[in-house]
């Protein structure tokens, strides 16, 4: 059997004096830790490659001196910031200073830092895949902007992309009965969290959430913003019950991310309800598809929320 390739982390800063890194639980998720407590440690680490780099600091002022240090370095690292006394203001300059994301701590879960740290990556080299292909063909974000195809905001397509897209994923539906399924996913706890932590992190927050759907969902799904807490997913070649497999996979993702935390304040805990429906010969458009998740999701929410129903 081949031995599975761990990812090299770099962790800058020293953790509380009452919280131990959980290297163990992170190399069991994939993640290869070195050390480096100061900037000189850092500095003797010369060109050394890291993908991703955790900064601890208890002092903000100090996690951001690392953060632009290591972003000064290392233009292409995946930098996760965890901080003590994270507010929006904090999270504003750690983002500004060349941070990916923000974390408060204490961290918790060594799985959950481990998934936190994958996102962050995973943004990243999606962000140089971007930049690269931008050098060749121009930037596809700024094309379809330009003809009104992409929610600036959330970086997923907005719903005039979605009308035309989901006209042409029925019509193949039909013509070759191929399966076509669809998810509606809303953020159960987007209002309360954009009351207690501001519209900038209520707008991260909407950001990271379209960035875990692409992590867990294949590069063939179109994600689509339907509402300023709800996206229409698409999946074509999709029964119902990989819909419901895939749905899942997103609501455990979003459950279990945690990377909103704040410390010191009332906390949000973000979780989403899906709908979920397939494409049948009684469909005749895609609002009639969206209706059908729309009657699921709200199955989901009268159920308690943060659960998947079709």
């Amino acid at each position: 059997m081949a031995r599975r390739t761990r990812t090299r982390l770099l962790v800058i800063g020293a953790m509380p004096a009452d919280e131990a890194l959980d290297t163990g639980g992170l190399a069991a998720n994939g993640l290869s830790v070195t050390p480096a407590e100061t900037l000189e440690a850092l500095r003797a680490l010369g060109e050394t490659d890291f993908p991703l780099a955790l900064v601890v600091a208890e002092e903000s002022a100090e996690g951001l001196r690392a953060i632009r240090a290591l972003r000064r370095r290392h233009a292409g690292t995946a930098i996760v910031a965890a901080l003590a006394g994270l507010d929006e203001r904090t999270v504003g300059e750690a983002i500004n200073a060349g941070a990916d994301l923000c974390l408060a701590l204490p961290l918790g879960c060594a799985k959950a830092v481990a998934q936190a740290l994958t996102l962050a990556l995973s943004a990243r080299q999606a962000a140089a895949s971007v930049t690269e292909l931008s050098g060749q063909l121009g930037s596809v974000r700024e094309q379809l902007t330009a003809v009104g195809m992409l929610d600036a905001a959330s970086g997923a397509y907005n719903d005039k992309f979605l009308a035309a897209r989901l006209t042409e994923e029925i019509a193949r539906s039909k013509r070759y009965s191929r399966a076509l399924s669809i998810l509606l996913v809303d953020i159960d706890q987007y209002r309360a969290f954009t009351e207690e932590n501001g519209e900038r992190l209520g707008d991260f927050l909407v950001r990271q959430v379209v960035a875990l759907l692409r992590w867990g969902l294949r590069p063939s799904d179109c994600i689509c913003r339907a509402a300023v807490d709800q996206f229409v997913v698409i999946l074509p070649e999709t029964p119902l019950s990989g819909a419901i497999a895939a749905a899942e996979k997103v609501r455990r993702c979003v459950e279990e991310a945690d990377f909103m935390r704040k410390a010191g304040a009332t906390l949000v805990a973000v979780t989403t309800s899906i709908g979920c429906a397939e494409y049948s010969t009684e469909v005749e458009t895609g609002d009639d598809l969206i209706r059908l998740a729309e009657a699921a999701l709200y199955e989901a929410k009268v159920r308690g929320k943060n659960t998947v129903r079709w």
